[in-house]
């Protein structure tokens, strides 16, 4: 019994996951966190070749975070990206830099509001 609790006091923190809001993600470069944010701005790809992105917080140029969801894989989700736009999102994913831009690709989205 012991042994039981122990495993899930030392388990606990793996699972746990920091939520924050898109105008905090610059102190969590390079983790992966749950964001949540409105969207600031959608951008398709218009064949589906290149990457889409969804702006948090501001739209493009201003943006606090952008989620990076390449072509094919947009279709995973369950309605089109540009019915995003002025939503609320809770995504999770890993904040990382390109050139000087924080990013998330391929977002997990948790749910839209």
């Amino acid at each position: 019994m012991i042994v039981s609790w122990l495993i899930i006091v030392i388990a606990l923190p793996i699972f746990a996951q920091t939520e924050i809001n898109s105008a905090v993600a610059k102190d969590y470069l390079n983790q992966t966190v749950v964001v949540v944010a409105k969207v600031g701005g959608v951008r398709e790809s218009p064949d589906g070749t290149k990457p889409h992105y969804i702006n948090l917080g501001k739209d493009y140029p201003n943006q606090d975070l952008t989620l990076v969801v390449f072509g094919i894989f947009a279709q995973k989700y369950p309605y089109k990206l540009n019915d995003l736009q002025g939503k609320s999102l809770k995504v999770r994913g890993k904040i990382t830099d390109y050139k000087g831009r924080l990013q998330i690709k391929e977002p997990e989205i948790l749910a839209v509001f």
